[in-house]
């Protein structure tokens, strides 16, 4: 799809599109974001939709690629518009915030902008998908954990809707562990 990475320089290429994203927020803020066209290019709005698909295997598998592919489809946002998937996946920077910065409240900042892109665009499997990232990895580093069930279980319904049954899992175990840790019964 016209875009390649060296993964001997992944951690590089992870830093560059962190900076030149953070660069893009400094003259686009989020409200002019969230009014952005889809993209137009069919090419360039399949690889957004590949790349999401790739995201949670990436989590699992090589962290410096699901930093790159988030970062890189936020910069996607910033240069050419909206593609399903593509709140879930700029939801997903707060992650690069974390690792590459130490930036809880930046972090946070993207996450729920993710989500308010997602639900503007319609996209309720973006909106699932981002929503799932905030409970799973975002929500305790700003608020209490507690603060994070609702979202969980708004989530996990909202994938089951839309199919997405990777996700969903996901949650499933983060919702039982979440009350396992606030330690209520769990029987």
């Amino acid at each position: 799809l016209g875009m390649s990475i060296d993964r001997d320089k992944l951690g590089a290429q992870v830093m560059a599109e962190l900076q030149q994203f953070e660069a893009g927020l400094a003259v686009t803020p989020f409200e002019v974001l969230l009014e952005r066209p889809p993209i137009s290019d069919a090419r360039l709005a399949k690889c957004v939709e590949i790349m999401g698909t790739l995201v949670p295997t990436a989590y699992l598998t090589d962290m410096n690629l699901v930093l790159w592919l988030n970062t890189k489809a936020a910069n996607l946002l910033l240069q050419h518009g909206t593609a399903p998937g593509i709140g879930y996946m700029v939801a997903c920077v707060h992650f690069s915030y974390l690792a590459l910065r130490g930036n809880y409240q930046s972090g946070h900042d993207v996450a729920q902008f993710g989500i308010a892109l997602a639900r503007r665009m319609g996209d309720r499997a973006g909106s699932g998908g981002a929503t799932h990232y905030y409970a799973m990895m975002c929500i305790h580093w700003n608020r209490p954990l507690r603060d994070s069930l609702p979202i969980a279980q708004d989530s996990l319904e909202a994938l089951i809707e839309v199919g997405d049954m990777e996700k969903a899992g996901y949650l499933y175990f983060v919702i039982v562990t979440t009350h396992f840790e606030l330690g209520e019964a769990l029987g």
